[in-house]
């Protein structure tokens, strides 16, 4: 078995369990496959999600129309006819019946226009989650997206936070939330237009036609629903909502007419950790080298590591605790397992010190937490403390101590870092000795 011939099994097959054996054998074992398998399962989901359920009343009466117009086959027009008369005369007889029984028994009403019952459907119950779940999923796509390497796993995991995104501005637009809903849509903009678009590119060319038309079939139907729903709501909430439905048509185009990555938008000043992390992923997934991945990596860690800061004085530990997972993968794989496979192959002199630059970068952003823990009220250190501890062999393999230690550096103590100076501990600049002495 061969790619080639899984590839063709994955995009014909229902469900995975339709899969033959040496098929589902061949994707446990190549990750090109396995990403393809789960970019499937995303985009079945995803217009699951998309397309509404059906009207049972609709359906009858497209039936009853349908039963009512002639058969075009010879020989089976009469038949027909005299089927649909037995029909109604046994309505008719079951409705005498049904007369003569409410008469019997005092309950026939007067005889007036019977309106239709609508039934009312209460409001579900808020989602159990607390609001910043969300944060939760883009950290959990950023480590899931930083530990990949094949173009199928990243349009899989692109697809799946292109939908969460859409979730999450529909919930922001119908609260009333106007300067987060903007925020969400370029986010999404940058996911499907430059970052799925790009990807989507570089798969092998038959694989890429069938994935394309499915990724932008699934996005238009997304769009025409988002639509839908901006005419059915307030106005003041239509018009949050529509930019986002032109997002999925822009970006189903674009993926369908294969032109590549769109130019990414400009980055907002002030933008928050997770519209940071968002970037650095796309950024992360259309990267060229182990060096660039590890780079890009660094930058996905800061904005996790500002994510655990504000969610920890939120009073949040759990939440805390899970993004310190998240953050331990991305240092793990994205960071230092790039930076290994960069010093793995002789590298330059300059490619080195670019590494030895991004592991100290990467190293700075847990020190941030360290040196916010020493500071934090009560509340906050158990949401710090437990994000420390989940992140502890992340931060160890960048030059943090088993302990959660500083990293060990070399030269006078006044050229250390910025949570050190002159004069601490036992450590003086030199010809301070001599004055020191009476």
């Amino acid at each position: 078995m061969n790619c080639a011939s899984a590839e063709s099994w994955l995009l014909a097959a229902r469900t995975a369990a339709d899969l033959p054996e040496g098929v589902r054998g061949h994707v446990a074992g190549c990750d090109h496959c396995r990403g393809l398998q789960r970019l499937v399962s995303a985009i079945d989901r995803q217009a699951a999600g998309a397309v509404r359920p059906g009207d049972p009343a609709a359906r009858r009466r497209l039936d009853t129309i349908l039963a009512a117009l002639p058969d075009p086959r010879p020989g089976v027009r009469r038949a027909s006819r005299a089927r649909s008369h037995v029909l109604a005369l046994l309505f008719v007889a079951v409705g005498v019946v049904g007369w003569l029984v409410g008469w019997a028994t005092g309950r026939v009403a007067p005889t007036r226009p019977v309106e239709p019952t609508i039934p009312v459907v209460a409001p579900p119950d808020p989602a159990p989650n607390p609001p910043n779940s969300f944060d939760l999923r883009l950290a959990h796509f950023a480590a899931e997206v930083t530990g990949q390497d094949a173009p199928a796993a990243f349009a899989a995991s692109l697809t799946a936070v292109a939908q969460d995104i859409r979730a999450e501005a529909v919930r922001t637009a119908e609260a009333g939330r106007i300067r987060d809903t903007p925020r969400l849509v370029a986010m999404h903009d940058r996911v499907v237009r430059h970052g799925l678009a790009g990807v989507l590119a570089r798969l092998p060319s038959d694989t890429r036609r069938t994935v394309s038309a499915s990724v932008s079939a699934a996005l238009a139907l997304a769009g025409e629903d988002l639509a839908r729903r901006a005419d059915a709501v307030a106005p003041a909430v239509g018009e949050l909502l529509r930019p986002l439905a032109e997002s999925c048509a822009k970006g189903a185009d674009q993926i369908r007419g294969a032109k590549g990555p769109a130019a990414p938008p400009a980055s907002e000043v002030g933008g928050g950790p997770d519209d940071e992390l968002i970037r650095h992923s796309v950024r992360f997934v259309l990267a060229e080298s182990a060096l660039a991945k590890a780079d890009a990596s660094a930058d996905v860690s800061a904005a996790v590591a500002q994510l655990i800061t504000s969610v920890a004085f939120d009073g949040r530990p759990d939440e805390a605790s899970q993004l310190g997972v998240s953050l331990d993968a991305i240092i793990l794989k994205g960071v230092a397992g790039n930076l290994d496979r960069t010093l793995a192959g002789q590298p330059t002199a300059a490619a080195r010190e670019e590494a030895a630059g991004i592991r100290q970068r990467s190293s700075r952003a847990t020190q941030a937490l360290e040196r916010n823990l020493a500071k934090a009220p009560p509340a906050a250190r158990a949401g710090l403390e437990r994000a420390l501890n989940a992140s502890a062999k992340g931060r160890e393999s960048v030059g943090h101590s088993p302990d959660g230690g500083k990293p060990a550096q070399k030269g006078p103590p006044w050229k250390k870092g910025d949570f050190e100076h002159p004069g601490k501990g036992n450590a003086v600049p030199p010809g301070w000795q001599k004055k020191s002495v009476p």
